[in-house]
């Protein structure tokens, strides 16, 4: 980053470290440009805990499978979340503490457009993982679900936060 080492008191990141393969050294730069004593915090999704309400649970697990593998073929990582906590100790960021959630949501539209509940199902059928008939039953039963207000979907976000390290100054 073009900053000055110990310019800033905290510095974070929101839902980027899933798309970089190096979340360490991301951290590494944001240490290196907050005060000692300042703060870090990151927060992203663990996708590989998405989940919806749906008659074929198989069929979501064949579908998210696929999805992971597509996924782990691009930059960065779709599961990043749960390995935040690791990460920022792999910086030397001390006193780390995380959190997470579970948002849940009832808008399929809406889920679909954050998180590919139909696009992804989509995906995996012109790739060959799922039927044309499967995929044709998966996108009945959302939208089924959603027209009776029976749609649920849900995921785990993690939230990490610790401090600088004091740096130890030479004699």
């Amino acid at each position: 980053m073009p900053f000055d080492d110990d310019t800033f008191d905290a510095a974070r990141v929101d839902r980027v470290l899933q798309h970089v393969d190096d979340p360490v050294q991301v951290l590494s730069e944001m240490v290196r440009v907050v005060k000692p004593a300042g703060r870090i915090a990151a927060s992203d999704p663990d996708f590989s805990t998405r989940r919806v309400t749906t008659s074929y649970p198989n069929l979501e697990w064949r579908i998210e499978t696929w999805w992971q593998e597509w996924r782990d073929r691009m930059p960065g990582s779709g599961s990043r979340g749960r390995y935040l906590y690791e990460h920022f100790l792999d910086a030397g960021i001390v006193d780390v503490e995380i959190q997470s959630a579970a948002p849940v949501g009832n808008d399929l539209t809406n889920a679909d457009g954050m998180m590919g509940v139909i696009v992804n199902a989509r995906r995996a059928a012109e790739a060959g993982a799922i039927t044309p008939e499967e995929l044709e039953m998966w996108e009945r039963d959302l939208q089924d679900r959603a027209e009776r207000g029976r749609f649920l979907m849900t995921f785990v976000g993690f939230l990490v936060h610790g401090r600088v390290q004091h740096s130890v100054q030479p004699e």
